[in-house]
């Protein structure tokens, strides 16, 4: 396929005539890489991946790949590699979840996407996890002591699923707090209907 478009290529700058790719092609459908290609790719170390042009490494934001790939600098790190997938797949090549939140793949195409839990409960406490070991975050059992997916758990738990960060959760959900201004989070739930 690549011969074929790289001859259509040189015929359209020569000529500037229109081009049309053989019928027995794909048609040029990048986004449907060969199963082969997947499984090549998927087989690669990080290192591989990053020099084989048909291939992509997929990581979470600020993921560093040197030392171990060779020399460089990088911006941030911290970010772990997830894999490697075609390029052909058009994945994104950084995955970042919400709190509550887990990566999941790859999938058939090789690529991997955040996956966020319909069971309010396990929704919470996954979020509650994540942000309770977030640096500086402060979120604490007794600053949500007052919630509970027992009211309306399917409205609760899109609550649950949609905080992006720390401050989204305010004092409106802590019984023993003085709370005046509700964050988000507080605000989504209290706008869920009780059943």
């Amino acid at each position: 396929m690549l011969k074929h478009l790289l001859i259509c290529l040189s015929i359209l700058l020569s000529l500037g005539t229109a081009c049309q790719v053989p019928p027995e092609s794909n048609g040029g459908d990048l986004s449907q890489p060969t199963e082969d290609l997947v499984t090549a790719c998927a087989a690669l170390s990080e290192c591989a991946c990053r020099s084989r042009m048909d291939c992509q490494v997929i990581a979470e934001p600020c993921h560093c790949p040197f030392p171990q790939c060779g020399q460089g600098d990088c911006v941030c790190s911290g970010g772990r590699y997830l894999g490697c997938a075609p390029r052909s797949s058009a994945c994104e090549a950084s995955v970042s979840c919400r709190p509550a939140g887990r990566i999941a793949g790859p999938d058939g195409r090789g690529c991997y996407a955040c996956r966020y839990e319909t069971d309010c409960d396990k929704a919470f406490r996954q979020m509650m996890e994540t942000l309770k070991a977030t640096a500086g975050c402060g979120v604490s059992d007794q600053l949500v002591d007052g919630f509970s997916c027992r009211t309306n758990p399917e409205c609760l738990a899109r609550c649950v699923n949609a905080v992006e960060r720390c401050e989204d959760i305010g004092c409106g959900l802590c019984t023993a707090c003085r709370c005046v201004s509700p964050g988000r989070f507080e605000q989504c739930v209290r706008a869920c209907p009780s059943r």
